[in-house]
């Protein structure tokens, strides 16, 4: 069989339930308090989601125990002021991994980064099976991965200038298929990699710890 399907072990470890029982799905950049953190938070919140699954794991320890959304947004503050957006968010993978290194070093803790570009030249973009190997070397590590869009190809479920947590992935070589399972601001769902792979537009790319 050409198809390949896995995620992470305990995707239950970056969800909380609201008061009202709702269950998020990681965090929600709109959990932050200023309105400049709610418009371009998406990288911190999604730093936090990959920190908070290791420290639950027991890879690192992390200064604030997250229990439900108002604990996860004081993670996501501590994180903000490690993983900080400019007026263009956090918009490159060296920012990114920049960041969450320095938080690391703050908390006494280390991770490797483990990194897939994206470039906007659809000729320079690793093939589909690179991509994919790459995904499966981070769940065979049981490390959440953050995408990153710059432009969303047209992809349902996918927003431009925008992270996301990616939790699990579907390939199928044969067909040219994958597709992955992604927390987007406490919310689940499914996106086609392949296609925002194959689309025109600025690319973007893929960011692991272990």
């Amino acid at each position: 069989m050409s198809m390949h399907e896995t995620g992470l072990s305990s995707p239950e470890r970056i969800q909380v339930a609201s008061p009202d029982g709702v269950v998020r799905y990681g965090g929600d950049q709109e959990w932050y308090c200023g309105y400049f953190q709610r418009m371009a938070g998406c990288g911190p919140t999604v730093a936090s989601n990959l920190l908070l699954y290791h420290a639950k794991g027991g890879r690192i320890s992390l200064p604030v125990e997250v229990r439900d959304p108002d604990t996860y947004r004081a993670l996501m503050d501590t994180v903000w002021s490690h993983v900080t957006p400019n007026m263009r968010g956090v918009s490159t993978l060296r920012h990114f991994c920049g960041g969450v290194r320095s938080y690391l070093r703050a908390i006494r803790e280390s991770l490797a980064c483990n990194a897939l570009e994206v470039p906007r030249s659809r000729r320079q973009r690793p093939d589909l099976p690179t991509l994919a190997a790459f995904l499966a070397d981070a769940m065979d590590a049981d490390s959440p991965v953050a995408f990153l869009i710059r432009s969303h190809g047209d992809v349902e479920n996918l927003e431009p200038w925008h992270w996301v947590t990616l939790v699990s992935f579907a390939y199928d070589a044969d067909a040219g298929t994958l597709t992955g399972g992604i927390y987007n601001n406490a919310k689940p769902a499914r996106v086609d990699l392949a296609a925002w792979l194959a689309a025109p537009g600025f690319g973007g790319g893929f960011v692991y710890f272990a």
